[in-house]
């Protein structure tokens, strides 16, 4: 039980680090439009941004669903060896 945990924990935290990372670049291009939201209405550059706060955001939500997958696995793996 002690190795699945130990590789268990390790995978579900290199995905959970990853998906944070990859969120807190999106964070940032959405920080940035709302703290100039006059600069980005005159410009009309709101597609734009959402564009790329979206393109920033889906490699974060594929390493969330690969993070809960490998804890799921991880927990049945427990339960099986238990």
């Amino acid at each position: 039980m002690a190795v699945v945990v130990i590789y268990g924990t390790t995978a579900v935290s290199k995905y959970a680090k990853r998906a944070q990372n990859d969120s807190a670049k999106a964070s940032r291009i959405a920080e940035g439009a709302i703290g100039a939201v006059r600069v980005v209405q005159a410009f009309g550059a709101l597609d734009r941004l959402a564009e790329e706060h979206l393109r920033l955001m889906g490699p974060s939500v594929s390493n969330g669903i690969r993070k809960s997958v490998c804890g799921a696995l991880m927990l049945g793996a427990v339960y099986f060896v238990a």
